[in-house]
């Protein structure tokens, strides 16, 4: 039996051409990557940023500093040695598409000059443990791309400096901004360093600051070396703070393993909010119940709160903004004002006995579990406990955590 095939006619010359199109440099380089782990480091696949809070959605402290402190979430704004400058950062709704969140430090009064030891900077800590598979210290150290949007009213050059912490060495570079008020998509890769290594512990891995102005300027750039730990600005950076009304403002901050800027990797908040937490956390209001079982363990009686939300970085410093005294009344109603709180006793109601209503937060203390000190739930204690039973704090007051870098 004889059996035909028809196919439909075509041009074998164009076919040959389409072989021919253009595929781009990353295009080739897919198509000669010989392992599927080889694919995914040349496109970044899977989970990449090592910034935290890199969208600045979390903001657990203020939203206006005058000084320096942390504006957002793992974000510390550093005002270091002015003379006249004043001004603040603040946590924005003002951000480029795809963001709802920047942070923005603003300029009221001018500085004359910025003197060697000055510096105004946004600044942000990773912690050395993440970082191991960096390699770095060996020569197959990797390289990290930086990218972040960046809005300032001035055009002109603005440094980065990235600092390793336990090699005690330093890379200065800069971007530049080309439109005035305009957000702009920066990025910049940063070489492997080859010769420092990061330790692997809780401490300080990297740093990375962004330098509106700094009175000393690096001796190396776009290098790394040993006496450049800075913080030091590039040469030629603008002259920011020397007019009222700079600014600078950044979000969308992603730094990545590989020399290829990709598309920002959005968290979703609650993600965010606990990577946030192993580093700082507030808890407002709520009622702190008496527990028998710690009577005579905790300081002769306490007052228990349970476990942190996540295992902290370190043991934190525990702190409050709770007023000297108790109110004597219940201060979980609305019009409570900031830092009310109550001790209750079951003989006597809201701080009306004579034992308790001076009584003050004292006597921090932690319970270890097995993940360390860091992990443990943590007690106070009112400085006479007679017949307390509970305390109840108002929803404008809290009780904080601190494990930063």
């Amino acid at each position: 039996m004889t059996v035909r095939v028809n196919k439909s006619s075509f041009n074998i010359r164009e076919k040959l051409s389409e072989l021919e199109r253009p595929i781009g440099l990353k295009g080739s380089e897919l198509m000669r990557a010989e392992t599927a782990q080889e694919a995914r480091n040349l496109v970044s696949a899977g989970r990449k940023n090592l910034i935290i809070n890199g969208a600045m959605t979390v903001h657990q402290r203020g939203s206006n500093l005058t000084s320096g402190g942390y504006i957002a979430d793992r974000w510390s704004f550093n005002t270091t040695s002015l003379d006249q400058w004043a001004g603040n950062a603040t946590w924005e709704t003002d951000a480029p598409d795809g963001f709802s969140r920047s942070i923005k430090m603003n300029t009221t009064t001018a500085e004359t000059s910025f003197d060697s030891g000055d510096e105004l900077s946004f600044e942000h800590r990773i912690e050395a443990q993440d970082l191991q598979h960096l390699d770095w210290g060996t020569a197959n150290a990797k390289s990290l791309t930086l990218s972040f949007w960046v809005k300032c009213n001035k055009t002109g050059t603005q440094s980065i400096h990235v600092r390793a912490h336990d090699a005690s060495d330093g890379y200065s570079t800069s971007y530049s901004i080309n439109s005035a008020d305009t957000w702009e998509y920066k990025t910049i890769v940063i070489p492997g360093n080859t010769a420092g290594s990061i330790n692997n512990d809780t401490g300080i891995g990297i740093w990375i600051r962004w330098i509106a102005a700094d009175g000393d300027t690096a001796n190396t750039e776009n290098a790394w070396d040993t006496s450049n730990i800075g913080p030091y600005a590039v040469s030629g950076a603008m002259a920011f703070g020397t007019t009222i009304g700079d600014y600078l403002q950044i979000t969308g901050v992603q730094l990545e393993v590989g020399k290829n800027a990709t598309e920002f990797e959005h968290r979703s908040y609650g993600e965010e909010l606990a990577l946030c937490q192993r580093y700082y956390y507030r808890v407002y209001g709520g009622r702190y119940e008496w527990r028998s079982s710690d009577y005579t363990t905790y300081r002769n009686g306490s007052l228990g709160s349970g476990s942190h939300p996540v295992t902290m970085r370190q043991t934190p410093t525990m702190g409050h903004n709770l007023t000297g005294n108790s109110t004597n009344t219940n201060p979980s109603n609305a019009a409570s004002p900031v830092g009310a709180w109550s001790w209750y006793s079951w003989a006597t109601g809201w701080g009306t006995s004579s034992s308790i209503n001076s009584g003050t937060i004292a006597n921090w203390s932690f319970e270890p579990t097995t993940n360390g000190w860091a992990g443990g739930i943590y007690y106070f204690s009112p400085s006479n406990y007679s017949h307390v039973t509970h305390m109840q704090i108002s929803s404008q007051s809290y009780i904080e955590a601190n494990a930063e870098l």
